[in-house]
C-alpha cells in the first residue's frame, strides 16, 4: 500500500514563489519515492494547473477537508508544512492544528524550508507549533538561529534554488521588473516610473512581470500604463515554471519579490532587490551581495547596467538540494 504524504502550505493562489517551490518539491518526491501518494492543501480554490493528475488537491476551505483530514490521519500520513510561507501569526494559526492533530494519531510532521518573520519572538503559538514538529529545515540563517533553540535544525537554502534553469539565450539588453502591490508602492508609483524612464535609455526592452496577481497586477498595470510611450510590456500570466525561464534569461532583473531574485540568482546572474522585506534582505546579505540591494532613492545611483554574473552560487544550489533530500529521507524513514 502506498504511503501517503500530505504537502500543505500556501498554494492555489498562483503566486510565483509559492508555486514554484511546491512544483520542485513535487518533482523531487515523485522522483526519489516512487512508493507514496502526494495529496496537495492549499489556500486557494483554484487547482495549480501543473499538478499531476493522480495528485488530489484540496482547498482549506473546501468542505471535504474535514472528512478528508480524518481519513488521512487514520491512515498514517506523513504531513509536510511547506516553506514559501513565513512563520508568523497567521501562518502558525494554519499549521498548529494539523501538526497537533497529526501527532495525536501517532503520524509525523514535518517543517520543509520555511523562513521566519524578523525578530520573531518564542510566542506561545511557535512552541506549541515546533512542540508538534519532528524534522526542521530552514532557509535562512536568522530563522535557523532561533528555531534550532528547539532542537535539531537544518539549515539550507530555498529549494528553488535546485532548479537550476539555465537561460536558453540570454537578452543583455532586456530589464524585467517585479513589484510586490503596497500601499507605499502605490504611493510611490509616479517615482518608480520616473526612473524607471531615466534609465530605460540603456536598454532595448522592459518588461514588468507579477508575481502575485492579488497583490501586484495593480501596480503592475498603473506602470505599464504611465510608461505607454516607452513601450514597457506586461507579461502574460503563464506557468510559474515558465517564467522563471524569462527571470533566468533577463539581462538585469529588478525586483521587489524573493523568488525572482532566487531564479536569477541559480542562474547566475545577480538582481537587484527594491525596497526589500526581511526575507528578501536577509537572502541578499546570505549569498553575499547586500550592495544590491536598493532603496527607493538610489536605483539609478547604483545599478550596474551590465548583467551582474556570479559564479559563487554552487553553495547555494547544493543547499537547495539538500532540503529537497532531507524532506525525501525524512519521509523514507518508517
Amino acid at each position: 500500500m502506498a504511503k501517503r504524504v500530505i504537502l500543505q502550505g500556501w498554494f492555489g493562489m498562483q503566486n510565483f514563489g509559492d508555486d514554484l517551490l511546491l512544483e520542485v518539491t513535487l518533482r523531487h518526491l515523485r522522483a526519489s519515492l516512487n512508493y507514496i501518494r502526494i495529496d496537495v492543501i492549499g489556500e486557494g480554490a483554484k487547482r495549480p494547473d501543473f499538478l499531476p493528475k493522480d495528485v488530489k488537491y484540496i482547498p482549506r476551505a473546501s468542505r471535504k477537508w474535514g472528512w478528508l483530514r480524518r481519513r488521512w490521519l487514520r491512515s498514517g500520513a506523513d504531513w509536510v508544512l511547506c516553506g514559501g510561507s513565513v512563520l508568523q501569526e497567521d501562518v502558525l494559526q494554519r499549521f498548529i492544528e494539523p501538526a497537533t492533530q497529526v501527532k495525536k494519531a501517532g503520524g509525523r510532521v514535518f517543517l520543509h524550508a520555511i523562513g521566519l518573520r524578523e525578530k520573531m519572538l518564542l510566542t506561545p503559538q511557535l512552541q506549541a507549533l515546533m512542540d508538534n514538529v519532528d524534522a526542521v529545515s530552514v532557509r535562512e540563517r536568522a530563522g535557523w538561529e532561533i528555531l534550532s533553540q528547539f532542537g535539531d535544525v537544518t539549515l539550507v537554502a530555498d529549494p528553488v534554488f535546485a532548479m537550476q534553469i539555465a537561460p536558453q539565450q540570454v537578452k543583455p539588453d532586456n530589464l524585467l521588473i517585479a513589484l510586490r502591490g503596497s500601499v507605499e508602492t502605490e504611493s510611490n508609483l509616479d517615482y518608480i516610473c520616473h526612473w524607471i524612464r531615466d534609465i530605460s535609455g540603456d536598454f532595448s526592452a522592459i518588461e514588468v512581470m507579477v508575481c502575485f496577481p492579488a497583490q501586484d497586477l495593480s501596480i503592475s498595470q498603473g506602470v505599464v500604463e504611465k510608461l505607454a510611450d516607452l513601450n514597457v510590456k506586461l507579461l502574460p500570466q503563464i506557468s510559474a515554471f515558465e517564467m522563471a525561464k524569462l527571470v533566468a534569461q533577463a539581462g538585469q532583473l529588478i525586483t521587489m519579490r524573493l523568488h525572482p531574485a532566487i531564479v536569477s540568482l541559480a542562474a547566475g546572474n545577480v538582481p537587484w532587490v527594491l525596497h526589500p522585506e526581511h526575507k528578501q534582505q536577509a537572502l541578499m546579505i546570505d549569498v553575499g551581495h547586500e550592495d544590491h540591494l536598493l532603496s527607493w532613492d538610489n536605483v539609478r545611483q547604483k545599478i550596474k547596467l551590465s548583467r551582474h554574473a556570479d559564479t559563487h552560487m554552487e553553495k547555494f544550489i547544493a543547499q537547495g538540494q539538500q532540503s529537497l533530500d532531507l524532506l525525501s529521507s525524512w519521509i523514507n524513514q518508517s
